[in-house]
């Protein structure tokens, strides 16, 4: 079975985490700090995915924040206030595309919660979802065949709608969390 690592924000504690144990490295939410420090983990040699949200992207022109918020910073600073200097541009994740080693994958359009939907509108919401990722991924000339579940919620209906677009593999709560690693290690 492989080990899967799963980042979110990139602090120095994340820098200094050995990692050699894992087999993939995952990193979600598409931030900023990922795209500055991604170089320091190729140096690992392991599979690495960033996952995407197709509607929360920097825009080229926005200068993007020094530092290093966490995933649900970012977001707040985005759901309620627009605010996306956080989050990687598109030239950004393109150069991750390109780069041996580094897979892109999708983490919904806009990071919806549905776990509290009623199934039949979920499902529709999520299809919807799925389609407008995958279209904009299009767009953007990227191609992806893996997909991370926002929230880590694998709920019925993303699955169904990904394959018939040709994503297969599919990231959850299997992988392990960073950072609870990065607390323990601060207290040896």
């Amino acid at each position: 079975m492989q080990r899967i690592l799963m980042l979110h924000e990139i602090t120095e504690e994340h820098l200094k985490l050995d990692i050699s144990d894992y087999d993939v490295i995952t990193f979600d939410d598409g931030l900023f700090s990922q795209y500055k420090h991604y170089k320091h983990f190729l140096s690992y040699g392991k599979p690495m995915y960033f996952f995407i949200s197709t509607d929360i992207v920097c825009p080229e022109g926005v200068e993007q924040s020094g530092e290093s918020v966490s995933s649900g910073d970012a977001h707040d600073n985005y759901f309620n206030g627009g605010d996306l200097s956080d989050f990687m541009k598109w030239s950004q994740i393109k150069e991750i595309y390109e780069t041996d080693g580094c897979h892109i994958g999708g983490h919904g359009h806009t990071h919806t919660r549905f776990k509290q939907e009623p199934f039949i509108k979920a499902y529709k919401i999520i299809k919807r979802e799925c389609s407008q990722m995958m279209d904009e991924f299009d767009n953007q000339g990227i191609e992806i065949d893996s997909f991370c579940f926002p929230y880590n919620e694998d709920i019925f209906g993303y699955r169904p709608s990904l394959r018939q677009r040709g994503v297969e593999l599919f990231f959850g709560d299997e992988r392990v969390d960073a950072d609870p690693l990065v607390r323990m290690e601060k207290y040896k």
